[in-house]
């Protein structure tokens, strides 16, 4: 996925890019700020792999801004409904690259989406 958004930042002559990484709930505060900036750098590095000729900006947000809460819920179930709050948001300019629809959003074991999938823009998660 990481490289399908490379071809389109290339493409569109992205002067900027923001790479914003975020977790589920789960975990200590620390850990998941360390994962959020750890998610970020990775997905740069990639892009900046794949040559996109941008001024980077890779943040960690943690826990914060959770897209879906799975209260009641305990085990892998819980793991497996808070994926989509494991995440990196990618923005060039302004905009929020979304994937086409019907593309892989997450492999089984993570990681979530790596931008945010028309479904999510539209708030149906």
């Amino acid at each position: 996925m990481v490289d399908n958004v490379a071809q389109q930042l290339k493409s569109s002559g992205a002067a900027k890019v923001k790479i914003e990484g975020y977790t589920d709930r789960l975990g200590s505060v620390a850990y998941n700020l360390d994962l959020s900036n750890r998610r970020a750098n990775r997905v740069k590095n990639r892009l900046i792999e794949q040559g996109v000729n941008a001024e980077f900006e890779a943040i960690g947000h943690g826990k914060a801004n959770q897209v879906k809460a799975c209260a009641g819920m305990k085990g892998q179930a819980e793991k497996d409904c808070l994926r989509p709050n494991r995440r990196v948001i990618i923005s060039a300019s302004g905009n929020v690259l979304t994937q086409q629809e019907g593309a892989n959003v997450a492999g089984p074991n993570g990681p979530a989406p790596l931008y945010q999938t028309p479904a999510y823009n539209n708030g149906n998660k």
